[in-house]
This record gives structure tokens, C-alpha cells and sequence, in this order.
């Protein structure tokens, strides 16, 4: 799986940077090609994602950051991640406790992006990392008495593809709404879902920097 994921990510690379190839003259009449040519814009942004999603059947709500280092405006390279928790189940029958899932995952971010002069465009980041998941559970029988402790925990990989409309709303500031898709390696958590986490992500995400 890991194969084939790395290999997705090369091809997809390589067909965002081939529509930028320049020269590079050197001393004699051969000229040297380049992937990003001689006059390369440089720059970054930071960004701040709110994201919705479905883990283990309940609504699951995502905060995230990500930067990066933007190739020629055609090309991210960075770091992305997550923090996530769902609805806490409420089941007061029988003395049974309140439970929820909260976690986080991240990694290396490459995020090829078409039309980047445009108004609006498009991006594709993919994230490729781990992470780790907890079921947390909250025992309260009075008003004076609460308990909580981890009843499960397990760590993850993690590959999360996706698509981003982009508007480039003033010179330094970008508005994203992106649709990814988060697969993970099979979960190992008692009695939780082995693809709990397996799922779309909806989300909003603001760009600061130099674009």
C-alpha cells in the first residue's frame, strides 16, 4: 500500500512541475534544462482548517494547520496536521458512562495546484503521516463525583488525498473549500471499528502568506 501511495504522489508532483520547465544558458551554445528555470518564485503561506466528518458513525469535528514552502505558485512542500474529537454519547441508562473518540494526526504535505493566477482555482494536497486515537470515557453520578479515564488507544498511519477550490481573495489571503478522502491502516482499539476513521473530510480552510 505504501508503494503505491509514494508512487501516486511522485506522478502527481511531476505532472504539476512539467508545465514550468525553463533553460539555463551556460558558457558555450548548450543550454541546461531546469524543472523550475531561472526565475523561480519563491514564497509560503500558513493556513488554518475547520473540518467536519463522520468517525464511528458519530459527527467528528477537525481543527488543523498547514504551511509550506510554494514552488513557482505551482507547488506546496510542508507539514500538515489535525486535532479531532466526536460527539461524546450520552448513555445515563444502567450507570453506563458517557464515552467519546479524540486524537490527532499529521505529516508531509505536497500539494500540486493548477491555474494559481486565476481567481479561482484549484489544489490537491495529500497528506501522508500517523497518528494516534483514544476512546475517552466520563463516569458521573452526582454533581460532586466525575471520572475519566482512556478505556482504548492505538497509533495509525495515515494517507489523506484531496481537492480544494481555491479564491484568491486580496494578495496575501486565500479561501479554500476542500472534500478529502482519510484512509488508514486497519485500527486495533478493542471493540472500535478497524476503519473508524476511514472517511470523507468537508472543510474550510484560510491561506495567509506570499503566493
Amino acid at each position: 500500500m505504501k508503494k503505491h501511495i509514494i508512487l501516486l504522489v511522485l506522478l502527481l508532483t511531476g505532472a504539476a512541475m512539467s508545465a514550468q520547465t525553463g533553460t539555463e544558458t551556460t558558457g558555450g551554445d548548450e543550454k541546461i534544462q531546469t524543472l523550475f528555470g531561472e526565475n523561480v518564485h519563491n514564497g509560503g503561506y500558513g493556513a488554518l482548517m475547520f473540518n467536519y466528518s463522520n468517525i464511528n458513525d458519530e459527527d467528528a469535528f477537525l481543527f488543523g494547520m498547514r504551511g509550506g514552502w510554494l514552488i513557482d505558485h505551482r507547488l506546496t512542500i510542508g507539514l500538515a496536521g489535525y486535532g479531532f474529537i466526536s460527539d461524546m454519547q450520552w448513555d445515563n441508562q444502567n450507570d453506563e458512562p458517557n464515552n467519546f473518540l479524540a486524537g490527532g494526526y499529521g505529516g508531509f504535505l505536497v500539494e500540486p495546484i493548477l491555474f494559481p493566477h486565476k481567481p479561482v482555482h484549484l489544489a490537491f494536497p495529500i497528506l501522508i503521516g500517523g497518528g494516534g486515537m483514544a476512546m475517552v470515557k466520563n463516569h458521573q453520578m452526582d454533581d460532586d463525583w466525575d471520572d475519566w479515564w482512556v478505556d482504548y488507544a492505538g497509533a495509525f498511519f495515515v494517507f489523506e488525498p484531496g481537492v480544494e477550490l481555491e479564491l484568491n481573495l486580496v494578495r496575501n489571503m486565500r479561501v479554500g473549500f476542500a472534500v478529502t478522502y482519510r484512509l488508514t491502516q486497519d485500527l486495533k482499539m478493542g471493540d472500535i471499528d478497524e476503519k473508524a476513521l476511514n472517511g470523507f473530510n468537508f472543510g474550510l480552510t484560510l491561506k495567509f502568506g506570499e503566493f
